[in-house]
């Protein structure tokens, strides 16, 4: 089982348990369950299951969806508050590298703000040519693949925008950043915040689902670093920004410091424990907007081949016999199918109209514009 990936003590407290839909096509070799865990040392919230980093370098070259839908990276977040922020620490001459660049955006950013010494480090993406036209290298490669020589001590910034959450060696993660950071580089990184769960509801999977394995509080990121002789140096009160969906999200500028000791965080529990709570009543809300839903309509289509999905499928096992496709705007996805379903564009409601459940966390409002805008004559629910 995994250890505190921030001070690796196997002491930890279990919260809840997350099931997955049983997919090979979608897990890749990833368990089908986590334990959402508190270290017992450290106070760090993490998923605890017996997955490897291997595991999800292998899922993420086959599962890359960060070019295709913006919204996951929520790169215009970035763009409006993370890039002005982070001005204050580089100038034109920064030589910049952006581990797990998604489609580019922040890179592009960075072009058309004057900065020409940019780089990018992801696997399996297809924006690598797009950008390279406009002058940044990319490298086609995890962060934890063999570096190459000419890569040691080359840059004077490391970035990396909602990558944190998604990574299982959390130390080798910072351990290869500075391999290729210079001595007096920066390491900035922004993950999801935890003193934001209980501030603004969003369902269960937004925060732990299949790929999201770390919860930082901003005492956790800040250990996190401590633990690798780095030292924050923005304040506290610039490190915390919203997105463009509403979600509290962390910044933190981190350099080499001297050694102090972690403290322990003692918020990411009560917190954690707070909006877990809140999720079962909002939970028992929708088991009857959903039961209705089908008991007047029978057969439906399913929008949205998430992780939101994949919980809901573990928990509505007869759905499988109520569910004619699925429907999802990802191209790879429709390719792959989800979890034993044909999955197609939207225009295939036109061809084969049925009434529609919606499992999208971020996106509801604009489907439901793309079913208006449709005509077609079917009713729809969103959960």
């Amino acid at each position: 089982m995994r250890k505190c990936p921030i001070c690796e003590c196997e002491n930890r407290k279990v919260i809840f348990d997350i099931n997955f839909a049983n997919d090979k096509k979608v897990l890749h070799g990833l368990p089908e369950k986590n334990h959402i865990s508190i270290c017992e040392n450290c106070g760090f919230a993490y998923a605890c299951n017996e997955a490897n980093q291997a595991n999800y370098d292998n899922y993420y070259k086959n599962n890359n969806n960060y070019v295709e839908d913006r919204q996951l990276k929520l790169i215009d977040n970035a763009e409006n508050i993370f890039v002005p922020m982070m001005a204050r620490y580089i100038n034109a001459n920064s030589h910049i590298i952006d581990i797990g660049y998604g489609d580019g955006s922040l890179l592009k950013s960075l072009k058309n703000r004057g900065f020409n010494y940019l780089y990018g480090l992801d696997t399996g993406n297809d924006s690598a040519d797009d950008l390279r036209k406009d002058g940044i290298e990319c490298y086609d490669q995890s962060i934890f693949d063999e570096i190459d020589d000419s890569l040691e001590k080359a840059f004077d910034i490391v970035i990396s925008t909602c990558v944190g959450e998604h990574v299982f060696d959390l130390q080798g993660f910072i351990e290869n950043q500075l391999k290729i950071l210079k001595d007096d580089g920066i390491i900035i990184m922004e993950v999801p915040a935890v003193e934001g769960f209980n501030k603004v509801y969003f369902p269960l999977p937004n925060y732990f689902n299949l790929e999201h394995i770390n919860y930082f509080s901003l005492q956790g990121l800040d250990n996190l670093f401590i633990v690798n002789g780095m030292e924050r140096i923005n304040s506290a009160e610039e490190t915390i920004a919203i997105n463009t969906v509403g979600e509290y999200m962390l910044c933190g500028v981190y350099r080499k410091g001297n050694a102090v000791n972690i403290t322990k965080d003692d918020i990411s529990e009560k917190i954690i424990s707070e909006y877990y709570t809140n999720v079962k009543k909002q939970k028992n809300n929708n088991e009857g907007k959903i039961a209705s839903f089908i008991e007047k309509n029978g057969d439906f289509v399913l929008w949205g081949c998430g992780s939101y999905a994949m919980q809901m499928l573990v928990e509505h096992e007869d759905w499988k016999n109520k569910i004619a496709y699925a429907i999802d705007n990802n191209s790879k996805i429709q390719k792959n199918g989800f979890c034993g379903f044909d999955v197609f564009s939207p225009q295939k409601l036109k061809e084969k109209p049925f009434p529609v459940l919606i499992c999208s966390m971020n996106n509801s409002a604009d489907i439901i514009k793309e079913i208006e805008k449709m005509n077609i004559d079917i009713s729809y629910v969103s959960i």
